[in-house]
């Protein structure tokens, strides 16, 4: 392992995850070999099997020999990896965290009743809830005000995942645009990334999601982001991935899981609370944004039933939308002429229609004209587009 050892071991969990960190960035004043870093960790994102295996379990576990933690461990400043191990065992004493999770674990264990379907979910269940309980055990308070504050500030976001990361992206990318402006997949308009990396500023976020195996181009895109002077966010699953380096603030969400790929649960449950601290860090722009939406999603609703009650019928609104010329300003007292009904080209009116059923056409032929982005010119004013 290449450079000198570090004169004083860290004594606590959340120093050696720093410290992974810190060597992953370089910035640690020296550093690992790739095989040795990644071990390191894995070794602090499960600390409670850190804690309770043997040395030589935990070198099959990563295919290693066991002499490799050794060396490891005086690598860090530990006289051996007993002295290395005695870190993590002091974390799982002193944290209540653990005991609940243990306890929990040791509940969902219990045999199964049911059938091998059911089983199935239950299975992926329990694997869900400890990837979960994963991360839970590693989140830097620090790091989630900071991305909080970053989300909610920012003038633009970018949003980049491939691959299963494609639906996290796209997940990300609709739920900040609901409760905030300009947000985006980086690729959303389909010119290749580096068109869209080339129209950000500096200031601007881009989020990027990945885990192991690695796909190359997100880290590339990470690293091409911050040397461009954007902020990086990564998600991701270890502090051994690409992605944490060029990131400002990196999350470590694990993702075992009996699937056939990796297991997203976790990461959708992580993206939910970060999009719930932005709201909440958003406060009443967020409400006001969600207010607006919600009323547009009902006026389209509106529209879309409407239409489709008059579909089957020859005139109407439908033959109405799509007149040209006169139809583009029509005053209100014009449609009241017009009753319920035109025929297209807008020459034929309808005066035997009643005030009653003028009032509902009315009230329809402004839903429609809304959506067709036709004005409607009242003698006084423009009648708004929304109500």
């Amino acid at each position: 392992m290449p450079g000198e050892a570090v004169a004083g071991p860290p004594r606590t969990i959340e120093d050696l995850r720093a410290l992974a960190l810190s060597v992953g960035r370089d910035e640690a004043g020296f550093s690992l070999g790739s095989k040795a870093h990644d071990v390191f960790a894995k070794l602090v994102e499960a600390p409670e099997q850190s804690a309770v295996r043997s040395i030589s379990e935990l070198a099959n576990q990563f295919g290693i020999n066991p002499s490799t933690l050794t060396r490891l461990a005086k690598r860090l400043g530990f006289e051996g990896f007993s002295d290395f191990q005695a870190v993590f065992r002091k974390a799982i004493a002193n944290d209540q965290h653990y005991f609940y999770s243990r306890q929990a674990g040791r509940l969902m264990a219990a045999p199964s009743v049911g059938n091998a379907e059911v089983e199935a979910f239950e299975q992926l269940a329990r694997e869900t809830a400890a990837n979960v309980d994963g991360f839970l055990g590693q989140l830097d308070g620090d790091a989630l005000q900071g991305a909080t504050k970053l989300l909610a500030s920012a003038r633009r976001i970018r949003v980049h995942g491939v691959r299963q990361f494609h639906s996290l992206a796209s997940f990300l990318t609709y739920c900040l645009g609901m409760v905030r402006s300009d947000v985006a997949l980086l690729d959303a308009p389909r010119l290749g990334v580096a068109e869209a990396l080339s129209q950000l500023d500096p200031g601007d976020v881009v989020i990027v999601a990945s885990c192991a195996p690695y796909t190359r181009s997100v880290a590339e895109v990470a690293r091409v982001a911050a040397s461009n002077g954007q902020t990086v966010i990564a998600i991701t699953d270890s502090r051994s991935s690409p992605l944490v380096p060029p990131a400002e603030y990196a999350f470590f969400i694990p993702h075992t899981s009996s699937f056939y790929s990796n297991g997203m649960g976790a990461y959708v449950i992580f993206c939910i609370a970060l999009l719930n601290l932005v709201a909440r860090e958003l406060g009443d722009k967020a409400l006001a944004r969600l207010l607006v939406g919600s009323r547009a999603a009902h006026c389209g609703d509106e529209h879309r039933g409407w239409l489709t009650a008059r579909r089957s019928r020859p005139t109407g609104l439908t033959s109405l939308a799509r007149c040209r010329g006169p139809t583009q300003n029509l005053r209100l007292g014009q449609l009241r002429t017009f009753g319920a009904s035109a025929q297209p080209g807008c020459e034929r009116s309808h005066p035997n229609r009643s005030g009653r059923n003028a009032e509902k056409f009315e009230t329809s032929f402004r839903f429609s004209m809304r959506l067709a982005t036709i004005p409607l010119v009242t003698p006084a004013k423009v009648i708004p587009r929304c109500p």
